[in-house]
């Protein structure tokens, strides 16, 4: 009789447990808010999404010489690569920000690219401007 009394307490506290597992969000899920002086970049358009901060396009961070030359070396916090992948970015900066089509600033091929300027929030895929899904490297200018 205690076992059986205690095998359903057990099952018991499991449902209520998953439960409330399946309802709660978990940090990846939840928005990521982009802090001063940073540069992020958004798998999906309107800031949402898996996000990927650069330190070297971090004014804030000790390693920043201004420039990501080739987006294939760097990922989104969910692990997927950020080379054609970003949708949106939001520049926390006092710069303006050039996001390139091509690797290497479009120096070794001729591609699109979009000024983003200083505290300004930009979803790629507008006519004339660089398209969704093919941001390849990016940098300020002095």
């Amino acid at each position: 009789m205690k076992l059986r009394t205690v095998l359903r307490s057990a099952a018991a506290a499991a449902v209520v447990l998953g439960g409330s597992l399946a309802v709660t969000s978990s940090p990846a899920q939840a928005a990521w808010t982009c802090q001063a002086g940073y540069v992020c970049f958004y798998e999906n358009a309107n800031l949402t999404g898996s996000v990927a901060v650069l330190p070297e396009l971090s004014m804030s961070s000790p390693s920043w010489p201004g420039q990501a030359a080739d987006f294939r070396n760097y990922s989104y916090y969910n692990g997927h690569n950020l080379n054609d992948s970003v949708s949106s970015v939001i520049n926390r900066t006092n710069r303006t920000l050039w996001v390139y089509e091509h690797g290497n600033f479009n120096q070794s091929k001729r591609g699109r690219y979009n000024g983003i300027g200083a505290g300004q929030a930009f979803n790629f895929g507008h006519d004339e401007e660089l398209q969704d899904n093919r941001a390849s490297s990016a940098r300020f200018y002095e």
